[in-house]
């Protein structure tokens, strides 16, 4: 028996593929407005009390960072696992904490990107 090519079942079959490849796409996800996560109460490597004069604050990527505002004394804790290179930490902040202010986090690379960097370097 002959096996013809049909052009309906190849376009069926791309569109196919194409929509489960492009699922986060469909979905909304952009990788630049993915802050990272909330952390666990308990567990983080650094505390960093927020003045109420404050505009930014330093944090690494891949780090838990617990944020402590120091005008209502309420704190939350965030795991930096994004691209980003900056955004307002309002964004994340639960409700009543920042008081509505707006803090830049300014996020550098990860201990384990140095480390990636460091080797690469090496082996030239």
């Amino acid at each position: 028996m002959k096996r013809i090519f049909h052009p309906v079942t190849a376009i069926v079959g791309l569109v196919a593929t194409l929509m489960c490849t492009s699922g986060a796409a469909a979905a909304g996800y952009v990788a630049e407005q993915d802050f990272g996560s909330p952390g666990l109460d308990n567990v983080y490597e650094r505390v960093i009390t927020i003045s109420p004069r404050a505009r930014w604050v330093n944090v690494n990527r891949d780090e838990t960072i617990k944020f402590v505002d120091a005008s209502s004394g309420k704190s939350f804790v965030w795991y930096f696992k994004t691209p980003a290179m900056k955004f307002d930490l309002a964004k994340v902040a639960p409700d009543g904490i920042l008081s509505g202010r707006n803090v830049d986090v300014y996020i550098g690379i990860s201990s384990r990107e140095i480390n990636q960097e460091n080797s690469n370097t090496r082996t030239r």
